[in-house]
């Protein structure tokens, strides 16, 4: 399990007189809390206030913890691991914050926090908007000429791009499963 730490810190206490020459040093914090509600590694936090705040993980689960309760409720699960986490607040319009997650599959999802979610959370079902993201680039290599380059998406196509006027000349189709590509 994944764990978070809270730390506060320590009083100032009289030094022994054997160490008063040393140069000071400023206390350091000790652990206070400890929480795992993740099993695989965080890569978010969002503060919602001082005793609260959202954590997401590779697995793409979002966590509300509660530091006054100790507790960590499921909220949501993204369709792919955690990149970035926000929440708009309603600015007092009445409408219900907003829960914004950036993930690796080049996506934002968006879930309407209930305003029970400020207390008792239950876990949100199906994002209330999915803004889908262009393909990522798994890798890109430089033509001879360096002017143009190949890059391999997520999807498996391969586009070529020309740099100096930054447009994409041609995407290729990924291979076929079925081919031998062995040419026989």
């Amino acid at each position: 399990m994944r764990w978070y730490a809270r730390f506060s810190s320590l009083t100032s206490q009289p030094e022994p007189s054997y160490i008063s020459s040393a140069p000071r040093v400023p206390p350091s914090p000790r652990l206070s809390q400890v929480l795992t509600p993740h099993a695989s590694p965080i890569f978010a936090l969002h503060e919602r206030s001082p005793s609260s705040f959202l954590s997401a993980d590779a697995a793409g689960e979002v966590v509300l913890n509660d530091l006054t309760a100790d507790t960590s409720t499921l909220l949501c699960r993204a369709a792919a691991p955690v990149l970035a986490l926000h929440v708009a607040a309603d600015g007092g319009s009445g409408e219900a914050d907003m829960l914004c997650v950036a993930s690796a599959s080049s996506s934002l999802e968006c879930w309407r926090l209930p305003a029970a979610s400020r207390g008792d959370t239950p876990t949100l079902g199906a994002p209330s908007l999915i803004l889908q993201g262009a393909a990522a680039v798994r890798r890109h290599a430089a033509l001879p000429s360096r002017v143009q380059v190949l890059a391999e998406l997520d999807t498996g196509h391969v586009a070529l791009w020309d740099l100096p006027t930054c447009t994409c000349i041609k995407v290729y189709d990924p291979p076929d499963a079925d081919s031998s590509g062995g040419g026989g």
